[in-house]
């Protein structure tokens, strides 16, 4: 790693703007943790970016990311096994509210196939 680990960071980051102002926020960052932890959580938020690809203009500024302490982000929503009953409780109450009604199903059909994800019908998704 360079002298303050800056050089590193930048070449990582991916949205490459302003790196002046990024390396004073980057130095301005390592009075609040370590470069490895800035590291660490770049890492992250390009794992993040890799499994949910974004517009290059929804992607912070390297000194927005730095000000705003992102390194310290929690990028993967954590299901509790409370979170997973009620998806399914939810889920059953769905199905049974529609079962009887072949026209919903046939609209839910289409949908998911203008998204390239079906078909599916009730039996696809009943419990």
């Amino acid at each position: 790693m360079s002298e303050n680990g800056f050089g590193e960071f930048w070449s990582e980051y991916p949205r490459k703007v302003a790196k002046i102002a990024a390396s004073k926020a980057f130095e301005k960052a390592l009075t609040q943790a370590s470069a490895e932890e800035i590291m660490a959580g770049l890492k992250a938020f390009n794992d993040h970016l890799e499994k949910h690809p974004r517009e290059r203009q929804y992607i912070p500024h390297c000194t927005t990311w730095l000000n705003q302490g992102r390194w310290a982000d929690e990028h993967e929503a954590k299901v509790t096994p409370q979170d997973q009953m009620n998806f399914d409780e939810q889920r059953r109450a769905f199905i049974r509210r529609y079962e009887s009604d072949p026209e919903f199903w046939g609209r839910f059909d289409n949908m998911l196939k203008l998204y390239n994800v079906g078909p599916y019908s009730k039996q696809n998704v009943d419990t």
